[in-house]
């Protein structure tokens, strides 16, 4: 019904295409032109991240997150759409602060299974053909928090606290002798 099309009845052998990528039909109603953005048929595809997946949560695509250590299984969604041919489309993805290599996949999600703490980025773009020409990464900064075991300030503290109570327990014993000792050396001199 939109663009009053509804109900028409094409002739499908009288078709055609214009200069413009315009198609034309015969229809019981007359000549019809449709035109679609000239985006949908770009060679220069725009990659989405679409979807993100935390550990069975469903988070929006946000620019940068952050997930518990033990939260760790992470999938990423994306499409970009190409309406001229939708099969052609692949993908180049990688994840940045575990490695720098690059995945190429017709796939439209990447899957993450138990990352180690630790700052990522996830990057994946489209393209028609053989190379990426000019493509554009989509990007999601994203932090695996360590356990607070393992954070930079716990061993030092550690260190401090053991050096704390090992000086406390030998001027306790030097108190101790030191009475110990005063004790003797009354009872000595009488």
């Amino acid at each position: 019904s939109q663009a009053g099309l509804s109900g028409l009845q094409a002739e499908l052998n009288a078709a055609g295409t214009g200069p413009d990528g315009s198609i034309w039909l015969a229809c019981d109603k007359g000549l019809v032109r449709l035109r679609a953005p000239a985006t949908w048929f770009s060679p220069h595809l725009n990659t989405v991240i679409t979807e993100v997946v935390v550990d069975h949560v469903h988070l929006a695509a946000e620019q940068n997150w952050e997930t518990p250590h033990d939260r760790n299984a992470v999938t990423f969604r994306f499409a970009a759409p190409h309406y001229a041919d939708p099969g052609a489309v692949r993908f180049e993805l990688r994840l940045l602060g575990l490695s720098d290599k690059i995945i190429r996949t017709r796939e439209r999600e990447a899957s993450y299974p138990a990352l180690p703490p630790g700052t990522y980025t996830f990057e994946v773009r489209a393209f028609v053909g053989e190379e990426p020409r000019g493509a554009e990464w989509a990007r999601q900064h994203f932090v695996i928090v360590p356990p607070w075991w393992r954070l930079w300030w716990v061993a030092p503290a550690a260190v401090l606290a053991l050096v704390l109570v090992i000086t406390l327990w030998f001027r306790a014993r030097e108190r101790r002798l030191a009475a110990r000792g005063g004790g003797e050396d009354q009872r000595l001199r009488s």
